[in-house]
């Protein structure tokens, strides 16, 4: 037998001799819990992943699915990716005050530009190619010009974007 099997063998022993060792004794019966998921006391919730959220005191709608979020706290203006384009809101009391139009959104990929008033977007797509576009934000919070900065054939999907606190690397 190759030295993993044994390992693997190993663990499930241990695994099979705790579990049986916990269930007859009830050493772990801290660990089994009664609570339902959804809405606790207090305005929480808890998801099947065992993480509790507390929502914001606001809450809005937005069209599509957001998948992402940016603040510019510069401009105070929130950006919400979403599978329709970008919503630019007011980041203290979330009205709309734009919205950035895009083909295809990636899964997850906004950001504000350190130090300039551009927004990246990643954007896919499946007959046309993949592309980051970038749009001038003003500083009345409205976007004004855009351009597309194509993706080579064979480069990952533009899924995430990050920049140097400089913002002179992406």
């Amino acid at each position: 037998m190759k030295k993993w099997s044994i390992s693997f063998l190993m663990v499930l022993l241990a695994g099979l001799l705790l579990n049986g060792l916990a269930s007859e004794t009830g050493y772990f019966a801290a660990l089994v819990s009664t609570v339902q998921l959804g809405k606790q006391p207090g305005n929480i919730y808890l998801l099947p992943t065992n993480q509790l959220v507390r929502p914001a005191p606001k809450e809005i709608t937005l069209a599509g699915r957001p998948v992402d979020a940016v603040l510019n706290r510069d401009l105070g203006l929130l950006a919400v990716l979403n599978t329709r384009g970008v919503a630019l809101l007011d980041a203290s009391t979330l009205a709309p005050v734009g919205e950035v139009k895009t083909s295809s959104t990636s899964y997850a990929g906004v950001a504000f530009r350190p130090g300039t008033d551009e927004l990246w977007v990643g954007e896919t797509a499946r007959s046309s190619g993949d592309a980051i576009l970038i749009t001038r934000i003003g500083r009345d919070r409205k976007a004004s010009s855009s351009r597309r900065v194509p993706m080579s054939e064979g480069h990952p999907v533009p899924a995430g974007i990050a920049f140097s606190k400089d913002g002179a690397t992406a």
